[in-house]
């Protein structure tokens, strides 16, 4: 089965004009190919079913479309086009075949360019992002102008496991997956170093969240998988901030359990960081002082009935994290918030959307494991022995992550 096959199609076909002397050969239109192509074979087909000398009008026409420099820098990717059009004669047909060739080797770089480029923009603002999408939809709106019907293209199981085989084959699956295991390694050896039970309940949340982004790659869910890791990015905020408060006290594992649980039933929110932890630590602080012992069952009941709040996250709550313990990682929250809560499903799959949020995660994991980092200095854990146990897993420095995963993709 060739690219061509198993490459993913708008649910749209380019018809040839009746009772012409012009078939359209390739009526194939391809997602993420660019619209001036197709556009020019529908323009070109009707001057030339007109003309009686039709090579000659096609020559002509195909020369004016390749001199525009804006089409050029469309159609090309370093100078190699994308794709090549012709007009031939056949021996099975009286008629002549508009046919258009794929240059699949300089598509694929084009669109992995063009990827890496899009995603480049979000750090300097995560809500960029939209641009990726806004390139994909755009790309089909060029076409035609009616929304298309996602039964025939992203809900239709044949095209789901064709786009499939087709991420199989260029290994986009292979870079995704090694940064997933990379993220589950880094969080499990964060678990091992510090050895306490009350970070446990906190990975085991952020595994959920990892596992999650895989159950939406296997039916090829991309945005789904924004959600989980905007979530995971919530977690890891609050293990540092609620494990940065407990450590105020000398039962600091079991208060650490304390908050993961209330966390989970506390009504009010709080977006202020430094308001949280000095509401946390003089109340408890207060309460421990007249109380006779230190139970964790009163301490929670008390939480309860004071109403403490929550920590929330938006974007001030982001600023303060950052301020605070010398991360950058609000770009990345904010790029998943944007898709989250602006962007609808793809009516059709695209390669470039799978190609896009590869380098997303790539560059996530290297912040994700910024903030990894701080976590020995908070839990009182041996940085020697911490990084002992996490740098097998290609996260620390942080700078090199790109570094290992090229080297673990050439071997």
């Amino acid at each position: 089965m060739g690219l061509g096959e198993i490459f993913p199609l708008y649910p749209i076909q380019i018809i040839s004009p009746r009772g012409g002397n012009i078939k359209i050969a390739s009526r194939k239109v391809y997602v993420d190919f660019p619209y001036v192509y197709w556009n020019f074979i529908s323009d070109v087909t009707q001057k030339i079913n007109r003309s009686k000398n039709p090579q000659k009008v096609f020559q002509k026409e195909l020369e004016i479309f390749n001199s525009y420099g804006e089409i050029r820098k469309i159609t090309t990717f370093n100078n190699v086009p994308l794709g090549t059009i012709s007009l031939v004669t056949t021996p099975f047909t009286t008629k002549l075949l508009l046919k258009l060739k794929v240059n699949w080797p300089v598509f694929f770089q084009y669109l992995e360019n063009k990827a890496q480029e899009l995603i480049s923009k979000t750090e300097a603002d995560g809500s960029n992002i939209r641009e990726v999408y806004n390139e994909i939809i755009n790309n089909y709106f060029k076409l035609v102008p009616f929304v298309p019907n996602p039964e025939m293209a992203r809900f239709n199981v044949y095209q789901l496991e064709n786009f499939k085989k087709l991420v199989r084959l260029l290994q986009e699956d292979r870079d995704i997956q090694h940064s997933l295991l990379a993220l589950k390694q880094t969080i499990r050896s964060m678990a091992e170093a510090a050895k306490l039970e009350g970070i446990e309940l906190w990975i085991l949340q952020l595994q959920s969240d990892f596992s999650g982004v895989e159950k939406c790659l296997e039916i090829m869910d991309i945005l789904s998988c924004y959600f989980y890791l905007r979530n995971a990015l919530e977690n890891l905020i609050k293990l540092v901030v609620y494990n940065d408060i407990a450590r105020n006290f000398d039962t600091y594992q079991g208060m650490s359990q304390v908050f993961f649980f209330y966390e989970k039933v506390a009504k009010y929110r709080c977006y202020s960081i430094q308001q949280l932890k000095s509401k946390y630590v003089k109340r408890i602080a207060s309460y421990l002082k007249s109380a006779s012992e230190i139970n964790l069952e009163k301490i929670y009941l008390m939480m309860i009935e004071k109403q403490f709040p929550k920590l929330s996250i938006n974007n001030q709550t982001l600023e303060e994290f950052q301020n605070t313990y010398n991360v950058s990682i609000k770009n990345f929250w904010s790029a998943c918030s944007e898709i989250i809560h602006n962007q609808s499903p793809l009516p059709f799959f695209s390669l470039l959307e799978v190609k896009s949020f590869k380098h997303f995660l790539r560059r996530y994991s290297e912040r994700f494991a910024s903030v990894i980092k701080i976590i020995p200095s908070i839990l009182k854990v041996s940085e020697k022995d911490f990084e002992f146990l996490i740098k097998d897993v290609g996260i620390l420095p942080s700078s090199r992550i790109t570094e290992r995963l090229a080297s673990a993709k050439t071997t």
